[in-house]
């Protein structure tokens, strides 16, 4: 066998043994953090959900024990394929040129739809101040006039594999990230910040901030003291706060600028309430669509980017606005992801769809782990849908859709240059 050395810039990663943080493992996380979050909520009485609009509590009962079910059946699925928690990390080679090129198609296609996007702000300033003071009109003003294109704007969702891309730039090319790129991705963040603030959608924050959090911090570093290190094992803790404080913010100008005159809380107490409603409200509303609507045996809530597709009719589409108006609150119209697999195939076909999804989740890590091209790029971004799933089903929404449409490609095409290389060394 002849070996051929890698071209210059072309690197190969260390053959060490590399041990993950538990929270980084889809089994551990479920079922450490958000299964007693789940149990958490359910224990609250109807006084509780009062509080919310909600007329009653659903979250009792045959549906409470099958949302538990859902998520220890994806602990099962998870636990069955992630395998250990130390694994030999696998070579793998990236050209340096072709993964600067994705990057820049990448950031191309992000900062393109940013831009239009948040180019009506450029055109009244005035209204972004006054949003600053706490201007409770502006905020309709602004989901007024901001840019939403089907189709264009929705390329924003790529940013998150624009961070991880960034992040594993030096392991999977051997180069520092240029400095061009790293413009872009400050950039990219600050464009996510203004979008977060502007439009009130705090998910794009945690769009980022997961998926950098899993890429940057989930493996030990031995370069960590052994304090650190231990500490880092309570990083769920501090991101919990992290979330919280962001959310609070969020809601100063979303929220509590209505609500200040009408409810006897501080601004702390308030967001507070606030927090932990939207993952109650959210499971409530999940369970009492279980509990309404019947089981049609197609994704309507699993996959529901399919049925936005233009040419697809639905004489049974769920709407999700009339549902709230009539059985609870409009103003909280997160759908628990636990309960939509049930929802739209029933408790025995829904629980079987959770293992498999553990099972998916499960190998994803492992690939992951094990520092494989496909596992590095996209497990960050799996892992939001992870983190997600008691207020929604992430995965299935229309916000992950291009991801999942271009995630692979991206894949593919730095994956066809390590071929080429490993072909070379053989």
């Amino acid at each position: 066998m002849v070996m051929i050395a890698p071209r210059a810039g072309v690197y190969r990663a260390a053959k060490a043994r590399t041990a993950y943080y538990w929270w980084s493992r889809p089994s551990r996380f479920v079922l450490f953090l958000l299964l007693p979050i789940y149990l958490y909520c359910g224990s609250m009485g109807e006084a509780f959900y009062a509080l919310y609009g909600h007329r009653g509590k659903y979250l009792v009962d045959e549906c409470f024990i099958l949302g538990a079910i859902a998520l220890l059946a994806f602990v099962v699925g998870a636990a069955c394929t992630e395998g250990g928690a130390v694994r030999q990390r696998a070579p793998g080679w990236v050209r340096p040129g072709r993964a600067r090129t994705a990057l820049a198609a990448m950031y191309f296609a992000v900062l393109g739809a940013y831009a239009i996007f948040l180019y009506p702000i450029t055109l009244r300033p005035g209204i972004v101040l006054e949003h600053l003071r706490g201007s409770h009109e502006t905020m309709v003003t602004l989901r007024l006039i901001l840019n939403r294109v089907p189709g264009v704007t929705s390329f924003v969702a790529l940013q998150s594999l624009c961070i991880v891309l960034s992040l594993h730039y030096r392991q999977l090319t051997g180069q520092r990230l240029p400095g061009v790129y790293r413009v872009l991705f400050v950039g990219v963040v600050i464009a996510c910040v203004l979008r977060a603030w502007l439009w009130s959608e705090r998910l794009a924050l945690i769009e980022i901030l997961v998926p950098a959090a899993i890429a940057r911090y989930a493996f030990i570093q031995e370069t960590r003291s052994h304090l650190a290190s231990r500490l880092m094992n309570l990083a769920p803790v501090a991101g919990f706060a992290i979330i919280f404080v962001l959310f609070s913010i969020g809601e100063y100008s979303r929220s509590w600028q209505y609500y200040k005159d009408y409810l006897p809380y501080t601004f702390l107490e308030f967001s507070w309430n606030r927090f932990i409603g939207y993952f109650a409200t959210a499971l409530q509303n999940g369970a009492l669509a279980y509990k309404v609507y019947p089981t049609e045996y197609f994704p309507f809530m699993t996959a529901s980017w399919f049925y936005k597709i233009p040419f697809f009719k639905s004489e049974t589409e769920f709407d999700q606005g009339e549902f709230l108006a009539v059985y609870l609150n409009p103003e909280f119209n997160n759908m628990s992801g636990v309960f939509m697999a049930m929802r739209d195939f029933g408790p025995v076909l829904g629980i079987a769809c959770w293992i498999l999804i553990g099972m998916l989740s499960g190998s994803i890590y492992r690939s992951f782990a094990t520092g494989q091209l496909p596992g590095l790029l996209l497990y960050p971004v799996w892992f939001v849908g992870i983190a997600e799933i008691l207020r929604v089903f992430y995965w299935g929404d229309s916000r992950f859709f291009p991801v999942l449409l271009i995630g692979p490609l991206v894949v593919y095409y730095l994956g066809a240059s390590m071929r080429i290389v490993q072909r070379r060394v053989l």
